[in-house]
């Protein structure tokens, strides 16, 4: 049996003759011009498109005006809910702004950034957005046509980034935890790939350790990759043994979910035996129990001003710092009056 015909797309012939004027001036209603139709055809023509339902070639038209009203967005993974927060707030706020996000996940694997960036070259996005960028894309140059807007690194020429300042805030946690007297800090570091944000905050937990007189021996840190495997594994590593860290700063959320699985299985308790204090300020951190002090990211505020520098057609090279928070909660030993939240 024959399938039925599929119905014919509506053209832009169509419109004109429904309309009574020609293609041309069609063209000049979707567009906007560049020649000035009369108010009287121009109307016929909107309400022909609209009585035949004819949608405009949109792809044909973005290229022709050399913008596709889409952005391209690369981030680590997205099981992270800091990563998923961070793209629906990009989708958000695009969205405003009749924008597309095009997104894929890297692994923080240097080949698959490479592969992201030349396929959304070749779909001509208008700017691309890269989270968390291995040391590869950093060392990089931007050789396509879309503008590259990278959150959260080093700027360098042709590059706006957008980002907290991670050594600030993860000195900030650690030197919270050491004041509430805790003598050794351990920490949880970011994944074994080399990435700035990761480095960051590795170096701001040992400054705050040195200003206090505290050794960062080797056997304080444990990488592990922004998961809860990944944060049960490390704690596993840096608690099992009885001179474990009286208190240990966690990289991210996710990996405080596994941490305090794994300390419940040693027997510990969280902040009895092992006090934690996590980093990126997502909704799992005030349902874990105990609820987790951590420092925040404005992600919505940093979606906003990523569309707001998208629209800034004179952009420059440029860092664009925005501040954090220090939400203070029990698993630190704050009580739950202390808390900021």
């Amino acid at each position: 049996m024959r399938s039925p015909a599929k119905p014919r797309a509506v053209t832009r012939a169509d419109v004109a003759r429904a309309a009574q004027t020609s293609a041309t001036t069609v063209s000049y209603v979707i567009n906007d011009g560049p020649k000035v139709v009369a108010p009287a055809t121009r109307e016929r023509v909107l309400r022909a498109i609209d009585d035949l339902g004819y949608r405009p070639n949109l792809i044909a038209r973005s290229l022709r005006a050399d913008h596709t009203e889409t952005i391209g967005m690369i981030v680590p993974q997205i099981e992270n809910p800091f990563f998923a927060g961070l793209v629906a707030a990009i989708e958000e706020a695009a969205a405003g702004q009749g924008k597309m996000v095009l997104f894929g996940t890297t692994g923080y694997s240097g080949e698959t950034e490479r592969h992201y960036l030349a396929n959304f070259d070749d779909r001509r996005v208008d700017a691309i957005l890269a989270v968390e960028p291995t040391q590869n894309l950093r060392d990089s140059t931007n050789q396509g046509q879309a503008a590259l807007l990278i959150l959260d690194r080093r700027a360098r020429e042709s590059v706006v980034s957008i980002g907290i300042n991670h050594r600030a805030a993860a000195k900030t946690a650690t030197e919270h935890l050491l004041a509430h007297g805790y003598p050794t800090v351990g920490c949880i570091a970011g994944p074994a790939t080399d990435t700035a944000v990761a480095a960051s905050r590795v170096r701001g937990w040992r400054e705050a350790l040195r200003e206090h007189g505290v050794v960062a021996g080797p056997e304080l840190v444990q990488r592990a990759e922004y998961s809860m495997r990944g944060g049960r594994q490390a704690a596993l590593a840096l608690c099992r043994d009885p001179a474990r860290p009286r208190a240990v700063f966690v990289s991210s959320d996710v990996q405080a979910v596994g941490a305090i699985s794994a300390l419940a299985d040693l027997g510990l308790s969280v902040p009895g035996d092992v006090a934690l204090f996590s980093f990126d300020g997502t909704g799992v951190s005030e349902f874990l129990v105990p609820r987790v002090s951590t420092i925040q990211q404005p992600i919505r505020a940093m979606a906003r001003m990523a569309m707001e520098v998208l629209q800034d057609r004179g952009r420059r090279s440029r860092r664009i710092v925005v501040p954090f928070e220090t939400v203070l909660r029990e698993s630190c030993g704050c009580h739950p009056g202390d808390r900021t939240d």
